[in-house]
């Protein structure tokens, strides 16, 4: 581990330390609001991710979706504005944002749900994956580093390659939790 890594780690413990969220297990049913923390390589990949969740939509009142958009960009002016992706050239030293303010609210919103698919290993996703108040965290179980900072595992074989059959289960396994009384973790 090299000391970057060290300190993204230190940092992610001592906000998981200070997080005071409140965690619920609810039915899928119940859920009002989700997040989901995305790695994509390129602009079409996140139009794909868009169209998809568009669909999920209806189930929720509030989709919010976060990328990060792995791609060296020679419009960085556009990429500025867009206010639900971030790209590398916006990334500091250590790995954090250069505009603080700007992913607050996906770190004071309380969601209902928020999904990991940052399988990048991003630290900035990982940050605001381990800030965030929400009910419930979930993310895949190869995410390692992850599995102490979350309250659900999926267990997939790949789930980086298989992301759809990724969220299929992790939508499956919220409609299994008992919808007549809301569980507390």
């Amino acid at each position: 581990m090299g000391l970057k890594s060290y300190f993204q780690n230190r940092r992610l413990n001592k906000e998981a330390l200070r997080n005071t969220r409140k965690k619920e297990l609810k039915n899928l049913l119940g859920m009002s609001s989700l997040l989901v923390l995305i790695s994509v390589e390129t602009n079409e990949d996140k139009e794909v991710w868009k169209r998809y969740f568009k669909n999920i939509s209806s189930n929720f009142e509030k989709v919010d979706l976060l990328f990060y958009v792995n791609k060296k960009s020679k419009n960085t002016d556009e990429d500025d504005k867009e206010e639900d992706s971030v790209y590398p050239h916006q990334i500091g030293l250590f790995g954090g944002i250069k505009q603080k303010d700007r992913l607050e609210l996906y770190t004071t919103y309380a969601y209902d749900l928020i999904i990991d698919m940052n399988f990048i290993d991003i630290y900035l996703l990982n940050y605001i994956f381990v800030k965030s108040v929400a009910g419930l965290k979930v993310c895949a179980e190869q995410r390692e580093h992850q599995h102490q900072y979350s309250d659900l595992l999926i267990k997939t074989d790949s789930a980086d390659k298989k992301q759809k059959l990724y969220l299929d289960q992790i939508f499956y396994y919220l409609r299994q939790i008992n919808a007549n009384g809301n569980s507390k973790i």
